[in-house]
């Protein structure tokens, strides 16, 4: 097996971007209230399930140095963070 630096890397700036676009489509879901049994209730929770730990950390930080009001800036700061 061959890998070259260039490949990984590519790679991994797939993944960065895929994750991006889940981190945003979770955003937009949460603007929106869908049952649990409906589909984008199902969808909505796959992705909170995905994007909760890594966003939880960002959560985290900003609680402990302001208090926003409910406004979760969490997945702006993650957003940043993965560029």
């Amino acid at each position: 097996m061959n890998f070259s630096i260039g490949g990984v890397l590519e790679l991994l700036i797939f993944v960065i971007n895929v994750y991006s676009f889940v981190i945003v489509a979770r955003a937009i879901l949460s603007w929106f209230s869908p049952g649990h049994r409906s589909l984008l209730g199902s969808i909505y929770s796959f992705l909170y399930d995905l994007t909760e730990p890594f966003l939880r950390i960002f959560r985290n930080l900003l609680s402990s140095v302001a208090s926003l009001g409910g406004l979760d800036l969490s997945p702006l700061l993650a957003l940043i963070f993965l560029m």
